[in-house]
């Protein structure tokens, strides 16, 4: 058929197939090439927002560390916790039973509402300081959780017998009860908190010979989690970054839903709008 044109022709012909073919093949790889180039940087940027949210993650939990095992040691908690145990022996509370904060013995010098406010001037600096939802003393002999600044219903309960004995704040003592200076829980449903997600620490309070006679514990706020998983620099509109447990529920609330998140949706059911 290339018979019936004219040598010129062929040879024009020729010649952009010779340009085209080539040309094609370099535009079709360098689309390739920036494709993958620009898939390698989103990773990489990807990469470099998730290493940062894990090391303020690890910094957070790093100052709570050092402020429970700090405060722990000061005076206030010390003095608090000799107010709140000279009112557990005037009531003659035994081990089995609640904390009674009734003040109905005769021997008591020092009413349990009077008291919480003597101690809660004391102890309201730390929640308020470091922003944590609760402060709590805790009997180390017993379990009898003697002071909580948030007064919800674990206030005078006993963590070995009561209703709560189970709680991830029951973990908390029985974890610095057998010998650890420091514990943190994860996060799990915390019934006096009305069933809410709660994350509990603790440490020892120890006497001047170094021997455990009693327990601060704190209520970790979710807020400051959610603070620092929600920032979304160079996220764009739609990406996000969460944080998971071992069984796959979000231990942090999704900035791109309404709806809460946290020990309530699966990491493998999200959408990849949301992930």
């Amino acid at each position: 058929m290339l018979d019936k044109f004219k040598i010129g022709t062929k040879l024009i012909t020729f010649f952009l197939l010779v340009g085209i073919i080539p040309l094609t093949f370099m535009g079709i790889t360098a689309y390739s090439s920036a494709a993958d180039a620009m898939a390698v940087e989103a990773e990489n940027k990807l990469d470099a927002v998730a290493y940062l949210k894990k090391v303020q993650i690890d910094n957070m939990f790093h100052d709570i560390k050092a402020n429970m095992m700090a405060v722990s040691g000061t005076n206030d908690i010390k003095n608090s916790f000799e107010a709140v145990v000279t009112y557990h022996k005037e009531m003659e509370i035994q081990p089995d039973q609640p904390y009674d904060m009734s003040s109905s013995k005769p021997g008591v010098t020092v009413p349990y509402d009077v008291l919480w406010e003597q101690v809660n001037s004391l102890m309201r600096v730390y929640p308020e300081q470091y922003g944590y939802y609760d402060i709590f003393i805790i009997c180390a002999k017993h379990g009898h959780v003697m002071y909580s600044w948030a007064k919800e219903r674990d206030l005078g309960t006993n963590l070995n017998t009561g209703p709560y004995r189970t709680s991830e704040l029951a973990k908390v003592w029985e974890e610095i009860r057998s010998g650890k200076d420091y514990y943190i829980t994860d996060t799990k449903p915390y019934a006096p908190s009305d069933g809410a997600p709660a994350m509990f620490a603790g440490s020892p309070i120890k006497d001047d010979k170094g021997n455990s006679y009693g327990i601060v514990a704190v209520q970790i706020s979710q807020e400051a989690i959610d603070k620092i998983m929600q920032e979304a620099t160079g996220m764009g509109e739609t990406g996000e970054t969460y944080l998971v447990g071992s069984d796959y529920l979000f231990r942090s609330n999704s900035r791109l839903s309404s709806d809460e998140t946290l020990l309530e949706v699966a990491v493998n059911t999200v959408g990849p709008q949301e992930a």
